[in-house]
C-alpha cells in the first residue's frame, strides 16, 4: 500500500497516469542488474528498447545535441558517450573501446587471440599515467576533457568528473531507486532520460543537493526529449528528494539481515554497494562477507593518487611531497615504497596543470603497480625488456632504477600508445635507455627464439587481466567486465608467460604481475607456469623490509641498509604486509588502500 501510494503521489504530480507493471515481472529487468540488456551492455545500461518513461519518443542512442553549456550539460553529453558510445569514463574525448587507441594489451588480444577471445578493453595497470595526462591537458586548455568545446573553469572541471563518476559508479543503486519511484523498469526510460535522472539522484544522495536545486536538471530535459517529458523528470526529482529528507528512499540492505546468505546475500550488497552479482559472488567467497563490503566501498569512494618522483630530472620524493603540499594538494608519503612516491588525496588536478609531467619531473603511478617494478630489481647496465610496455609508467620506473644505464625495450603492440611513451621518456630524461619496438610478445618472442637473438637479463610482463584491483580509478570498467572474459584472459595470460619466460637468459628473472584480484589471474597463473616449465624455473619470494632507506642511501652515495648488493643496494624489498605466505606481492585496495595489484618473481636456472 504505502508504494502504490508514493506511485500515485508520484504521477498525480507530474500530470501522467501509471503504467501497469509488466506480468509476472515484481522487479525492474535491469534496475537491479539481474538481467543484461538488449545491448549486451551488462547491468542497466546498454541500448534499450521501446517507449521512454515518458511515454514519448522512442530510444535516443546518440549524445543528446543542445544540452546546456554547464557543467551539468557536458556531464549529461560525457555520460551518453559512456552509455551509448562505449567511451571510458574520464576519457570521453577518444575513441570507444576495441579501436587503435584502446588499452596496449588489446592488441594482444584482438590480433592473435587466444582460444577464447580476450576483451578488447582489458586492462593495464599504469590506468594512472593515462588519466594523469588526461587532467594535465584538460587543466591546461581549460576544456573538460570531453572534447565538447565549451570552456570550464577548474571548479567546473572537477564537478563534472565529480558527477560522471560517481553517476557511473553508483548507477546500479541509482537505478533501483528510480526503478522503485516510478514503479517501472528504466529499461523503459530514454537513455538521456535515465542519465538525468540518474545525475539528480545521485546528486541528491551523494552530494546531498537541496532539492530546489535540481531545476537544471529538469531544464536539461528540454534539450533532449520532447516538452512533456519535462513534467515526468521534474515528479521524479521532486519525489526522491522529499523521500530522502523524510528517510523514505528505497534502500535495497532495508531486510538484509545478518543471516541473509546465497544469492539473496549477492544480489542484495551487489545492488547497495552498485557492482555486478558475479564479481560479488566470487569476492564473498575469496574474501567473505566484511571483506567484500569493505573492498566494493573502496571502489566506490573518489580515488587516491599517485605521484611517483623522477630522479632523472633530480627530483626525490620528499621533495615532490613538499611541492605538491605547497602547491594546496592533500598528500602524504607511500606507505609501500615512500623512497620514490607520494600519495594525492585531493588536488592532483591543480598540482598537474603546474607541468610537473610536462617537464619530466614526476609520473602519476600507483604505489601498488610500482611493487612490480622493485620485484624486477633493475640494475645499472642490465638489458630489460618490458613485455606490455604502455602506456610506459613501469619501463620509466625502471630507467629512473638503473640511473639511465643499460637498455629497456619497451614492447606494445599499439604504435600509438608508443609514441606517447617515447614523449614520456623524452621529457623523463630516459630516451636514451628506453627502446619502444611495435610488435605482439608472442610473435616477438618466436622470431627472436628461431634467430637465435640475444635473450634479456630481466622481463616483466605486467599482462593484460581483468583489472578488478583498479575499479576505484576506472568507474566504468565494473559495467564492461563479464565471467567469460576471464576465462578469455586466462588463456591470454598463460600464452604470453610462455612467451616472456622464452626471453630470459639462463640465470635470469621474470617479473609476472596484473592488477587483478582475482586468484585465477594471479597465484593460479604462475603455479600453472611452473607446472608446465619443469625444474628449470624457481619462484623467488621478495625480500621483506623498506626499499627507502636504500633509494636513500643510493642518492647519496652511500651504503644500504641490508645490502642486498649490486646497483640498486637492496630496492627488491617489500613491505612484510603485501607478502603472501606463497611468496607473492599481493596488494588488496580494501586492506592497504591502494589499487589491487598481484607480483611474482620468477628466476631461470643457470646453464
Amino acid at each position: 500500500m504505502r508504494h502504490a501510494h508514493r506511485r500515485a503521489l508520484l504521477f498525480s504530480v507530474t500530470g501522467m497516469q501509471s503504467r501497469p507493471q509488466p506480468s509476472g515481472r515484481t522487479h525492474p529487468a535491469n534496475a537491479d542488474g539481474s538481467r543484461s540488456s538488449p545491448g549486451g551492455r551488462g547491468d542497466a545500461t546498454g541500448g534499450r528498447s521501446g517507449t521512454s518513461g515518458s511515454g514519448g519518443r522512442g530510444p535516443h542512442r546518440g549524445v543528446p545535441r543542445g544540452t546546456l553549456p554547464t557543467a551539468r550539460g557536458e556531464a549529461l553529453r560525457q555520460l551518453m558517450r559512456v552509455e551509448c558510445e562505449g567511451a571510458f569514463a574520464g576519457r570521453v574525448g577518444g575513441p570507444a573501446p576495441g579501436t587503435t587507441n584502446g588499452s596496449a594489451t588489446a592488441g594482444q588480444a584482438t590480433r592473435q587471440p587466444p582460444p577464447k577471445q580476450a576483451s578488447a578493453d582489458v586492462d593495464d595497470d599504469d590506468d594512472d599515467a593515462a588519466e594523469g595526462a588526461d587532467i594535465e591537458q584538460a587543466a591546461g586548455s581549460g576544456r573538460s576533457g570531453g572534447g565538447g568545446g565549451a570552456e570550464f573553469s577548474p571548479r567546473e572541471q572537477r564537478l563534472v568528473k565529480e558527477l560522471v563518476s560517481g553517476t557511473v559508479r553508483w548507477k546500479r543503486r541509482l537505478d533501483y531507486v528510480i526503478s522503485k519511484l516510478t514503479g517501472n523498469s528504466v529499461e523503459k526510460l530514454e537513455p538521456a532520460v535515465l542519465q538525468i535522472l540518474r545525475l539528480g539522484v545521485f546528486e541528491l544522495t551523494h552530494r546531498n543537493v537541496p532539492g530546489h536545486s535540481l531545476k537544471e536538471h529538469v531544464e536539461l530535459v528540454k534539450g533532449v526529449a520532447k516538452p512533456h517529458v519535462t513534467g515526468f523528470v521534474n515528479g521524479v526529482l521532486r519525489a526522491a528528494a522529499k523521500a530522502r529528507d523524510e528517510g523514505t528512499l528505497p534502500d535495497p540492505e532495508a531486510a538484509l539481515q545478518p543471516s541473509t546468505s546465497g544469492r539473496d546475500l549477492t544480489r542484495t550488497l551487489a545492488i547497495a554497494h552498485s557492482h555486478p552479482n558475479w564479481m560479488v559472488s566470487r569476492w564473498l567467497k575469496a574474501f567473505g562477507r566484511e571483506g567484500t563490503i569493505a573492498l566494493m566501498q573502496h571502489n566506490n569512494r573518489p580515488p587516491v593518487h599517485g605521484l611517483r618522483a623522477n630522479q632523472l630530472r633530480g627530483m626525490t620524493a620528499s621533495l615532490l611531497l613538499d611541492a605538491v603540499i605547497d602547491l594546496g594538494a592533500r598528500a602524504e608519503a607511500s606507505t609501500l615504497l615512500p623512497g620514490s612516491f607520494v600519495r594525492i588525496e585531493a588536488g592532483l588536478q591543480g598540482v598537474l596543470a603546474e607541468g610537473l609531467l610536462s617537464n619530466g619531473s614526476a609520473s602519476v603511478q600507483d604505489e601498488a603497480a610500482g611493487l612490480a617494478v622493485a620485484l624486477l630489481d633493475p640494475r645499472p647496465g642490465e638489458t630489460i625488456l618490458d613485455c606490455c610496455a604502455a602506456p610506459g609508467g613501469k619501463a620509466l620506473f625502471a630507467a629512473d632504477r638503473m640511473d639511465g644505464q643499460g637498455n629497456i625495450t619497451a614492447l606494445d603492440v599499439s604504435s600509438i600508445k608508443l609514441r606517447a611513451l617515447a614523449r614520456a621518456a623524452q621529457a623523463a630524461g630516459a630516451s636514451d635507455i628506453v627502446s619502444p619496438v611495435c610488435a605482439d610478445l608472442r610473435a616477438f618472442a618466436a622470431g627472436r627464439v628461431s634467430e637465435g637473438g640475444p635473450l634479456f637479463d630481466k622481463v616483466l610482463l605486467d599482462a593484460p587481466c581483468s583489472g578488478t584491483g583498479v575499479l576505484s580509478k576506472r568507474a566504468d570498467m565494473r559495467w564492461r567486465r563479464t565471467p567469460e572474459q576471464l576465462d578469455g584472459l586466462v588463456a591470454l595470460q598463460d600464452e604470453l608467460l610462455d612467451a616472456a619466460a622464452s626471453l630470459v637468459r639462463p640465470g635470469g628473472s621474470l617479473v609476472y604481475s596484473t592488477c587483478s584480484v582475482e586468484a585465477e589471474e594471479c597465484g593460479d597463473r604462475v603455479a600453472a607456469f611452473l607446472a608446465r616449465a619443469g625444474p628449470r624455473w624457481a619462484r623467488v619470494p621478495p625480500a621483506v623490509g623498506t626499499a627507502a632507506a636504500a633509494h636513500t642511501a643510493e642518492a647519496t652515495g652511500g651504503g644500504s641498509e641490508g645490502g642486498g648488493g649490486g646497483g640498486s643496494g637492496g630496492f627488491d624489498r617489500v613491505p612484510a604486509s603485501v607478502v603472501t605466505p606463497e611468496g607473492y606481492v599481493l596488494v588488496l585496495p580494501h586492506v592497504h588502500g591502494t589499487d589491487g595489484a598481484f607480483a611474482a618473481r620468477l628466476v631461470r636456472a643457470a646453464e
